[in-house]
C-alpha cells in the first residue's frame, strides 16, 4: 500500500516534495517514482529510487524528495514492489504553472501601439534592440547588452 502526504497538487515552483509511506503485509521491496509531462516531451523520466534491502523494518519504507517539474501538467507515477511480480502504483498529477516575465521597473518597454509594425525593417530591429539600455549600464561592455529586444512577427 502507498500512502502519499500531499500539500496541494498546484504550485509555481520547479519542485514538488514529495514525501510517504510504503507497507506491504509480507516484505517491501524498494520505491521509485516517474515523472511525466507531454507539453515538455519529458517521458517517463526516473526521478526516485530507494531500496529497502538494508532498512529496519522489511515491511514499510518512508521516503521524501523533491520532485522536478516543468511547465504544465505533471504526471507523477510512484511505483512500490514487494518482488518483481507483486507491484503496487499510484499516480497523481501535479501542476506547474508557466514562469511569467515581469517588466523591468522603470524601464519602458516597445509595444505594438508605440512602434507601428509596417515601419519596423531589420536595421531598425538591430538599432532598437541596440538602443536598449539602462542609463547605468556601459555601453562598450559586455554586459551592457539587453536580452529583452522587441522581435517583429508576421
Amino acid at each position: 500500500m502507498i500512502a502519499l502526504n500531499l500539500k496541494g497538487l498546484e504550485t509555481s515552483a520547479d519542485t514538488y516534495k514529495l514525501s510517504g509511506n510504503v507497507s506491504g503485509e509480507q516484505h517491501v521491496e524498494d520505491v521509485y517514482i516517474f515523472v511525466s509531462n507531454s507539453r515538455s516531451k519529458i517521458e517517463s523520466r526516473k526521478v526516485f529510487y530507494r531500496s529497502n534491502r538494508s532498512g529496519k523494518d522489511g515491511k514499510q519504507l518512508d521516503f521524501s524528495t523533491d520532485l522536478p517539474l516543468w511547465p504544465g501538467s505533471n504526471m507523477v507515477t510512484v511505483v512500490a514492489r514487494a518482488s518483481s511480480e507483486v507491484r503496487s502504483i499510484k499516480t497523481m498529477y501535479v501542476y506547474r504553472e508557466p514562469p511569467r516575465t515581469a517588466p523591468i521597473p522603470g524601464m519602458r518597454t516597445a509595444t505594438s501601439s508605440t512602434i507601428p509594425s509596417s515601419s519596423i525593417g531589420a536595421a531598425s530591429i538591430r538599432s532598437f534592440c541596440g538602443g536598449m539600455r539602462s542609463p547605468t549600464q556601459n555601453r562598450t561592455s559586455p554586459s551592457a547588452q539587453n536580452t529583452n529586444c522587441l522581435t517583429k512577427t508576421e
